[in-house]
This record gives C-alpha cells, structure tokens and sequence, in this order.
C-alpha cells in the first residue's frame, strides 16, 4: 500500500514539474511574439491571445492583434529553431518584417 501511495506522490510531482515546465516556455513565446507584433505593427498595438495549439511541429498561438491606426487581424506566431519565430496571417502568408517592407516585392501579375 505504502509503495501505491509513494509511486502515486511521485508521478503527480513529476508531471507537475514538467507542466510548469511547459508553461514557462509557452510564456516566453507570447512575451517574444508579442514583442515582434508590436515591432511589425508600431505603437500603441494591443494583442489578446485567441488560442494555443500545440502539434509535431511545435507551439503555434493566435493571436488578435488591433493595431494603432485601427482594423483588427489574426496573427499566428509559431516557434521555429527554438528562439525565432514566424508570424503569419489566417492564410499562412508570413508578415513582413519592418526592414523589408520598402525593399524588394513580389507580385503576381503575369
């Protein structure tokens, strides 16, 4: 009984330690997100975290973004080499980044 008990204690603790484990790091990630959504949107933006998902691929987060000047849009923030991350929109077009946007663009005409 003794043994039942002390095993029981045991797992509990352990997987206490790793949830709390992985909720740091999935805090970490919003703070990190969070930081490239108000670098890409400017100033002023508000974030409110929609949902969490978690696959193969690693911790994806929707996020609602209401920017500065107005309009609201989804942004999706997914972990890529543990400290980058990628930000893209409902479609899967990755946004993009603050330096590039005055540089080279590609459109679809043909």
């Amino acid at each position: 009984m003794n043994k039942v008990l002390v095993t029981t204690i045991g797992v509990v603790l352990v997987a206490g330690a790793v949830s709390a484990w992985a909720g740091q790091a999935e805090k970490q990630q919003l703070k990190e997100c969070n930081a490239e959504i108000v670098e890409h949107f400017g100033k002023g933006t508000r974030t409110r975290l929609s949902r969490v998902t978690r696959g193969d691929e690693g911790v994806s987060m929707r996020i609602l973004v209401r920017a500065a000047e107005g309009g609201n849009e989804p942004v999706i923030c997914t972990a890529v080499d543990g400290d980058n991350y990628l930000l893209t929109n409902e479609d899967g077009v990755a946004l993009t980044p603050v330096g590039e946007a005055a540089g080279e663009q590609v459109t679809l005409a043909e």
